[in-house]
């Protein structure tokens, strides 16, 4: 006996931390990926210049829009940076913690020599974190730093990164005329789809709206998991408990009146009625509750058969290979951390869902001895 108790006590803790692992991956992605359109420069095409860009944007009246350009890499203060262009959106549009003040539009026009680092890089330079209003020279010209960002420091996060250490500043306030754009976002608005077609050819799409869903799905599944757990379960503790109550009157009804038994078995048939009641309205509430509620892509959809699994593991497959083949310039976190966390969300959901088979046999077992020892 004691043996069987340690043993599901075993398979519990390895279902509850594949449990919380399979939720905290996609909600530690969810928490840092913008609900946004990106286009990423693929690396064996010329892409626009800053210049071309910014005039269009102009040109369009064209909001919510923000773009980034690598520079190539310097030294400041004997540690190799990047100076990044960006211009005033660039922060706005992304889920950053700025430490002081964005960049402004009057930053742009009278080509201001602000910058934005991270902490990591504050350390590096400042030998502190709070570097607000510190300067720095690189590439012959002196930055005042205007804000810093925290970045996220958990496993995931750090792998998805690129390593390099980025020199944020507005675009007008390096030579910008010929340099090339390697990111470009934007908001999900019907002007900015103007954006997309202008991108078209020497771009690399990505709708981190539906990567954001699709991760929201991992947590949806896990709910269905643990709820199909919990309503297995309650449905057999119902039935269990059912047949204890039929049993009794069973065994009393030839020698008692109905009413009788009742009267004599007050508390244990109370009780019992009680926990069915109670069963059923906690999983009623779970349910209610839950959000169950599948996102799939138009792309993986199959059109004749919802079931064909075939189809989406052919699907998957193709798409892996279709990303793997495409090499993309400048910052290619949120595709790093976007891929990372659903490789990590798909294993942890099946293996989650596997212990969970585990855990209810062991307590299909426990509750078949249970139902034995109410019929001796």
């Amino acid at each position: 006996m004691f043996r069987k108790i340690i043993r599901f006590g075993f398979v519990f803790i390895i279902t509850a931390l594949l449990g919380i692992l399979a939720l905290w991956v996609p909600l530690n992605a969810i928490t840092q990926i913008p609900n946004i359109r990106i286009q990423n420069r693929v690396e064996s095409k010329s892409g626009l210049t800053v210049k071309e860009i910014a005039d269009f944007l102009d040109e369009k009246v064209l909001s919510e829009v923000a773009f980034s350009a690598d520079g190539e890499e310097t030294e400041v203060k004997g540690r190799s940076v990047v100076p990044t262009a960006v211009n005033e959106d660039y922060f706005a549009l992304q889920k950053f913690n700025l430490n002081g003040k964005n960049f402004t539009e009057s930053d742009i026009t009278d080509k201001s020599t602000k910058a934005i680092i991270s902490e990591t890089l504050a350390r590096k330079l400042f030998f502190n974190k709070n570097a607000v209003g510190k300067t720095f020279e690189m590439n012959s010209k002196v930055y005042t730093v205007c804000a810093v960002f925290k970045e996220y420091e958990d496993i995931i996060s750090r792998c998805s990164a690129d390593g390099k250490d980025r020199v944020f500043i507005p675009y007008t306030g390096m030579d910008y005329a010929k340099l090339t754009v390697d990111t470009v976002m934007y908001s999900n608005t019907n002007d900015n789809i103007k954006i997309t077609l202008l991108c078209s050819e020497d771009y690399s799409g990505t709708n981190l709206i539906q990567k954001n869903k699709v991760l929201q799905n991992f947590i949806n599944i896990l709910k269905a998991e643990a709820f199909i757990l919990l309503a297995t379960v309650v449905i057999k503790i119902i039935i269990l408990i059912t047949r204890q109550v039929i049993q009794l009157f069973k065994k009393e009804i030839k020698n008692r009146y109905f009413a009788e038994i009742i009267g004599n078995h007050k508390l244990y048939i109370f009780s019992r009625v009680l926990a069915v009641i109670a069963a059923a309205a906690l999983l009623a509430v779970v349910f209610i509750v839950s959000d169950f509620e599948i996102y799939v892509l138009p792309y993986y959809m199959a059109e004749d058969n919802i079931f064909d699994i075939p189809h989406y593991i052919s699907k998957i497959i193709e798409a892996s290979q279709n990303g793997n083949s495409i090499l993309i310039a400048g910052d290619t976190y949120y595709n790093n951390l976007y891929t990372l966390s659903f490789v990590i969300s798909l294993f942890s959901a099946i293996l989650f869902a596997f212990m969970i088979i585990v855990m209810y046999k062991q307590i299909l077992c426990a509750l078949k001895k249970l139902r034995k020892t109410g019929q001796k």
